[in-house]
C-alpha cells in the first residue's frame, strides 16, 4: 500500500523555523541630577524567558562611526520592564539603543534615543 500526502500550504520549512523577538514596547532615556547619568526607561510587550536585554550608547560628538559601548542584562530581572541608570565616562549627548537577544543570539529590532547628561 503507497500513500501520498500532498500540501497545499505555499509555507516552507525553512519559515516555520524562524523565531522573531519583539522589541521593547517604549523607550525613554532623561538626564538625571546627577553627572554623567541617564535614566534608561523601558517597557516589554511580552515576556519570554531567558532573554536578554542589550543596553548600547555612544556618544554623538563621535558621530555615527563612535564606538559603541554595551552592557547586557538578565532579562529575567525585567519581566515588563524597567529603569537602569547609565554611567557614562563623560558630559554629553548620548544615543542610546536598546535591543533583546533570544536564543542563538536572535536579536530584536532595535530602539534609540538621545539624552544629554547636561
Amino acid at each position: 500500500m503507497v500513500c501520498t500526502v500532498l500540501s497545499c500550504s505555499d509555507d516552507s520549512v525553512e519559515d516555520k523555523d524562524i523565531q522573531k523577538i519583539d522589541p521593547v514596547g517604549q523607550l525613554e532615556v532623561y538626564k538625571t541630577s546627577r553627572e554623567k547619568e541617564i535614566l534608561v526607561k523601558f517597557i516589554r510587550t511580552n515576556y519570554v524567558k531567558d532573554i536578554q536585554i542589550e543596553i548600547a550608547y555612544r556618544n554623538t560628538e563621535s558621530g555615527e562611526n563612535g564606538e559603541w559601548t554595551t552592557i547586557v542584562l538578565n532579562g529575567d530581572n525585567y519581566k515588563y520592564g524597567g529603569n537602569y541608570l547609565l554611567q557614562v565616562p563623560a558630559e554629553g549627548t548620548y544615543e542610546v539603543a536598546i535591543t533583546l537577544i533570544g536564543a542563538n543570539e536572535l536579536r530584536s529590532e532595535s530602539k534609540s534615543q538621545l539624552a544629554s547628561t547636561f
